[in-house]
């Protein structure tokens, strides 16, 4: 799941107003809508070009899921935009769709959990056109994180998150009980985080060096 929310995150210099050059990060579940299981997708913030950003890069995930185009071809597409370090976002990338596609095939369906994501996978890339939904929140004041957003929204399962949760996102998953559906936390903590549920918003300030990526690659 972190891959694919990798795989969705985009940057956006100057689509965004207030100082907002990037969503900062993406988050990724899955729901059922209509009758159908769908994505739930959320950022920081988001507007018309996020949206249509969405589209375009599921469109290419699709493509190399369903083998229409390499891992390699997909990565080159995405890899522009990514926000990732230019040195190393098409690898990054065509690991992380060749990692999706291998569930996809279910080339790991020994790995837990693997099969139910196999399951998800086919329900919603199988479709003609990729059924996803916008769970970004905009409050008055501050930002909701994108895994605080789906969390809030009571978005089922484990939550892909295209980085580690910030100290007042893993506090809250705690508070949701759901620690256990979002990968982990580097600890740091921003001004104008915004919970979801009642609206307030945190002053704290722990701003370090500490990486804000998982430590391990190859992260589920």
């Amino acid at each position: 799941m972190d891959s694919l929310a990798r795989l969705t995150h985009s940057h956006m210099p100057h689509h965004y107003g207030d100082g907002f050059e990037n969503p900062v990060a993406t988050a990724v579940g899955f729901v059922q809508a209509h009758q159908q299981t769908a994505l739930a997708v959320a950022h920081n913030t988001s507007g018309p070009q996020q949206q249509q950003a969405n589209a375009d890069r599921l469109a290419w995930v699709q493509a190399s899921l369903k083998g229409h185009v390499s891992p390699v071809q997909a990565a080159q597409q995405l890899e522009d935009t990514s926000g990732l370090r230019p040195r190393t976002a098409e690898r990054r990338l065509e690991k992380d769709l060749s990692k999706l596609r291998k569930t996809y095939e279910g080339h790991d369906s020994g790995r837990p959990g693997a099969q139910q994501l196999q399951s998800q996978l086919h329900a919603v890339f199988d479709q003609a056109v990729v059924p996803w939904y916008d769970f970004t929140t905009l409050p008055a004041s501050g930002v909701v994180h994108a895994e605080s957003a789906l969390l809030g929204a009571n978005v089922p399962g484990h939550i892909g998150v295209s980085k580690l949760s910030c100290g007042d996102c893993a506090d809250y998953a705690d508070e949701q009980q759901r620690a256990n559906d979002v990968r982990g936390t580097h600890g740091q903590r921003f001004p104008g985080w915004t919970h979801p549920g009642d609206g307030s918003v945190s002053r704290d300030r722990a701003i370090s060096n500490e990486n804000q990526y998982p430590s391990d690659s190859d992260s589920d």
